[in-house]
């Protein structure tokens, strides 16, 4: 009644329509940094699917306290996106960030003890990383991760696709008449056009 699910498969409980899928249990399976020894090393992942996002899912916990993590989300043209101060608590006891599964028990490695499973921990939680509307349209190849807090813990990454036609952001009206408006917004090139429909 414990334990990660044989398949792999983790299922968003907000949104049933986010899954994850976790690495071989068998295989090194998971990016483990630690915050203390790796502090200020890059540590770069690369997807074996890419894809165009509008935001990815980061199934994430901290061991032994709480982790700070930056990084760069990394495009197909060799540009990046940085975020940073990204705060992922322990796996014991935190409504800071949403849970995707929690009560999955946890064993010793040093002993044959049974299981412990105290209720509602350990926790795995979602972290969400926003792409920036003019990076929506780019292949995401791979994030890269740095960790100043203590042991931080990625076991799987899914997203959201990106629109074939990403809405811009942050509309402002400049002027209106009778015949014609005025609008500006952010977040894509100078170049990019759209259509307004009344």
């Amino acid at each position: 009644t414990n334990g990660l699910p044989t398949d792999g498969v983790l299922t968003d409980p907000e949104n049933a329509d986010i899954t994850y899928q976790m690495a071989d249990y068998d295989d090194n399976n998971a990016l483990r940094i630690n915050g203390v020894t790796d502090a200020g090393t890059d540590f770069p992942i690369t997807f074996a699917e890419t894809g165009s996002y509008s935001e990815l899912y980061l199934a994430v916990t901290s061991g032994d306290g709480a982790s700070t993590i930056s990084g760069t989300i990394n495009f197909d043209d060799n540009t990046t996106q940085a975020f940073s101060s990204m705060a992922v608590p322990d796996w014991y006891g935190s409504t800071s960030l949403p849970v995707i599964i929690q009560g999955i028990g946890r064993v010793s490695r040093t002993s044959v003890n049974n299981p412990e499973t105290p209720s509602g921990n350990p926790r795995i939680y979602k972290l969400t990383l926003t792409v920036d509307n003019a990076n929506q349209a780019k292949t995401i190849t791979g994030i890269t991760f740095q960790n100043t807090g203590k042991v931080f813990n990625l076991f799987a990454v899914t997203g959201k696709l990106a629109a074939d036609c990403p809405s811009p952001s942050e509309i402002t009206m400049n002027s209106i008449d009778s015949e014609s408006v005025s609008l500006s917004w952010t977040g894509f090139d100078a170049n990019e056009t759209y259509e307004v429909a009344l």
